[in-house]
């Protein structure tokens, strides 16, 4: 099964799936797809994603406009509203959804949760997933991988991996950091870590550390 999925990520027919078309997701999207990937970039607000199908960004960032243009025209690039379909359809699933933060002071996870609820239900076959939004410690383990397995019934860690590597961009250079910046890459399990690491470095060139434990 592992074996599989490494093959179709160095021959880069895996197919991915995006949540969230916002100051990460989208430099994201863009930048795997430059790596040669079909992407499907997944947002609820439909306006997010008649825009970007028309190529209006809405994010002030050098070159991007021009690299989704450039992806779409290939194929390698489109934006739906329909996150199951894109579970369905996709092998690797990338979480950049918002985490904000509360009145009190505390993050708000219902988009996190509403994610993850939606890969949940469409989770059959082999998968990685990928969480790339900001979390407090322990929610890998003690929330997202929950909902995963009591919703879709299966093991994380053997039915599907799971991988927590948060994205760190200064506004204006995401392009540029989203493929030099070193990465950090938490598992699940030691599998886990694996390959999603070797999925990160057909797009990254900064060097990536990987540990078979929920980092986040």
């Amino acid at each position: 099964m592992k074996n599989a999925i490494l093959s179709k990520i160095r021959n880069r027919t895996a197919r991915v799936a995006v949540f969230g078309l916002g100051r990460i997701g989208l430099p994201k999207a863009a930048i795997v797809a430059e790596a040669g990937f079909q992407v499907i970039g997944v947002d609820l607000n439909s306006k997010v994603v008649e825009a970007i199908s028309k190529g209006c960004i809405g994010i002030n960032e050098p070159s991007l406009s021009d690299l989704i243009k450039q992806v779409a025209k290939k194929g390698l690039l489109k934006a739906i509203s329909n996150g199951d379909t894109a579970v369905k359809e996709a092998e690797i699933i990338i979480i950049c959804v918002p985490t904000p933060i509360k009145e009190d002071k505390t993050p708000d996870l219902s988009y996190i949760k509403d994610a993850c609820k939606t890969l949940a239900h469409n989770l059959s076959g082999v998968k990685l997933i990928i969480v790339e939004s900001t979390l407090p410690p322990k929610t890998t383990k003690t929330l997202i991988a929950p909902i995963l397995e009591e919703g879709s019934g299966l093991k994380c860690g053997l039915d599907f991996w799971l991988a927590y590597c948060p994205e760190r961009i200064t506004p204006g250079k995401a392009l540029k950091e989203l493929i030099n910046n070193d990465r950090i890459v938490g598992g699940y399990n030691a599998e886990s870590a694996e390959v999603a690491a070797e999925f990160i470095k057909t797009f990254a060139k900064g060097p990536s550390d990987t540990y078979p434990i929920s980092l986040a």
